[in-house]
């Protein structure tokens, strides 16, 4: 103690010089394992250049070779986007028009679904207008609502003609997504989902119920794979009809009445022989008629052998009428700029 009490100011320095000399340690240690990080860093940097370089098609200074390659794979690419697009062919739709020829539009396309459903023998609901029942008959429209709707009637015509062309029984209803402000919130005829729009695609969906057998079903989705346009089947419902064909669903109209043949009265009953020439043929018709004949008598009828009962197939079950609900999007493809 006396040693460092004569010396204090000798030991006061070396502790500071041993604080310095720990705290360099540190900040050197630190700075190495960032030094490493950094190294680490630029091999990888390094690697990465160098598999650049080694391709075919690299940064160098053989310029040509590089714009020929770029070239060669846009067109590549191109030619993918062309082959592409022929699976999305859009619907044809009709040209721009106003509101009258909208409304003309409108009633003509209703009348020929109608009359192409009753030629192919498809029952169709009373005064069907295909989701436009709203729109039918009004002479004018809101701004703006047109267009989506002459887009969305060229598209259900073409739905419509595949189920016809497939020959189902009925067609109980179609559902469209609302398009204006002057679509009905509410009607059965409208779903509640949206048209959804990216930036290749526009999407719109619709829902189909009909009536079939399973042969007309195997129909319906065979063309619906060979359209040329691109329709998906996002969802399928198939149960048993609840009601025959040409039934009584309300929404498809009254049953057809069957009338039977006619059937003469028998011998006694008013209006039959007897009453028109008086009993047997004879007796009791006025002046003209058969008095006192008497029909000659009759030998009774030889017994008839009865047929065999035939030995065609044995029937085990007969096919039942099914219902199906189709919820199919209709793709459409931006164009190109």
């Amino acid at each position: 103690m006396p040693w460092i009490k004569r010396n204090l100011l000798f030991v006061a320095v070396g502790v500071v010089a041993l604080l310095l000399m720990g705290f360099a340690g540190f900040f050197l240690f630190k700075n190495m394992s960032q030094d490493s990080a950094v190294t680490e860093e630029l091999n990888q940097q390094i690697a990465e250049l160098r598999r650049m370089y080694e391709q075919s098609v690299h940064p160098g200074t053989d310029t040509v070779d590089n714009l020929g390659a770029a070239k060669k794979e846009q067109k590549r690419l191109n030619e993918f986007l062309a082959d592409a697009r022929k699976l999305f062919v859009p619907v044809p739709t009709y040209a721009k028009t106003n509101d009258k020829g909208f409304n003309n539009l409108l009633l003509n396309t209703i009348f020929e679904l109608q009359t192409s459903a009753s030629n192919s023998g498809v029952i169709l609901p009373p005064q069907y207008a295909f989701t436009f029942s709203a729109q039918s008959g009004k002479l004018t429209f809101t701004a703006g609502s047109i267009e989506p709707w002459t887009a969305q009637l060229s598209e259900i015509k073409a739905i419509c003609q595949i189920l016809y062309n497939s020959k189902i029984n009925a067609l109980e209803g179609l559902r469209r997504v609302p398009v204006s402000v002057d679509d009905p919130a509410g009607s059965p005829d409208y779903l509640t989902t949206a048209i959804v729009t990216n930036d290749v695609s526009i999407v719109t969906p619709y829902e189909i119920t009909f009536r079939c057998f399973s042969r007309d079903l195997g129909n319906v989705m065979d063309g619906i794979l060979h359209s040329t346009n691109c329709f998906i089947v996002k969802t399928i419902m198939v149960e048993q009809s609840k009601m025959p064909l040409g039934g009584s669903n309300p929404a498809m109209g009254a049953p057809a009445q069957y009338t039977p043949a006619y059937t003469p009265p028998p011998l006694s009953a008013p209006g039959g022989l007897d009453a028109r020439y008086g009993g047997r043929y004879g007796g009791g018709r006025s002046e003209g008629g058969l008095r006192g004949m008497t029909p000659p008598p009759t030998a009774a009828p030889a017994p008839v052998a009865r047929p065999a009962a035939p030995t065609g197939p044995t029937l085990f079950q007969s096919e039942k009428p099914l219902r199906v609900t189709l919820m199919i999007d209709v793709v459409k493809l931006k164009p190109q700029h």
